[in-house]
């Protein structure tokens, strides 16, 4: 089966602060250097990128709710068995009332509507997987970013879950390495139900940078 293609003139949109939601200072060059290699294989880039005003309300109470139905009878009756964060979201589910997932669920519908016309006009979106560079596992989860708090679990992957919201397919490709060694990834979000897109720009885009093939600079500790 045939899987190269030519990306002459496919239009790719690039992130431009998703925003204005907070990042570690190392993900954003590390991102923005692959712009070129996007444009080596024939693509116009240019800033833009969906309206996500509302979604951190929206996906958070779609997050709890789903959470409860999935884990609170298991809270309830081994609550030793279940990690903080998963019972934070329990608790939170349940002070959850109809109309705000109905908000929640308008605001969902909306995005996709919102995300398949942005599709009309580009044929990728590109921004950083994660906001920040892989910390301690001993970490639960980052508790800021560039000063901002990060109040729950999830706080931390909003560049993630913005791309969940929109319900479009995405791949996250080794984007290259902070000055430090860390390991920065790169999504491509594609088209609805668009997948086989998606793979042959990731393929193409892994190819010419072999990324995935490198080991991060000697640091002196």
């Amino acid at each position: 089966m045939k899987t190269a293609r030519t990306f002459k003139g496919v239009r790719v949109a690039w992130w431009n602060g998703l925003g204005g939601i907070p990042f570690e200072p190392e993900i954003r060059p590390v991102v923005d250097a692959n712009r070129s290699v996007f444009e080596a294989l024939g693509c116009v880039v240019e800033e833009a990128e969906p309206d996500f005003a509302g979604v951190d309300e929206a996906f958070p109470i779609l997050r709890f709710v789903s959470t409860y139905a999935q884990n609170a009878p298991l809270v309830r009756e081994r609550p030793e068995w279940v990690k903080d964060t998963i019972k934070f979201e329990v608790t939170q589910a349940e002070r959850i009332t109809g109309p705000d997932i109905g908000r929640a669920l308008a605001r969902q519908a909306q995005m996709y509507e919102q995300s398949r016309q942005f599709f009309e006009r580009y044929d990728y979106f590109i921004l950083p997987v994660t906001q920040v560079t892989p910390f301690d596992v001993m970490l639960p989860y980052p508790t800021q970013i560039a000063g901002t708090p990060m109040t729950t679990y999830i706080d931390w992957m909003r560049s993630c879950w913005y791309v969940t919201f929109m319900s479009n397919p995405a791949i996250s490709v080794p984007g290259g390495f902070t000055p430090g060694g860390l390991p920065v990834g790169v999504q491509i979000v594609g088209r609805h139900r668009d997948d086989w897109s998606v793979l042959q720009l990731a393929h193409a885009f892994e190819q010419a940078t072999q990324h995935g093939k490198r080991r991060p600079p000697a640091v002196n500790v």
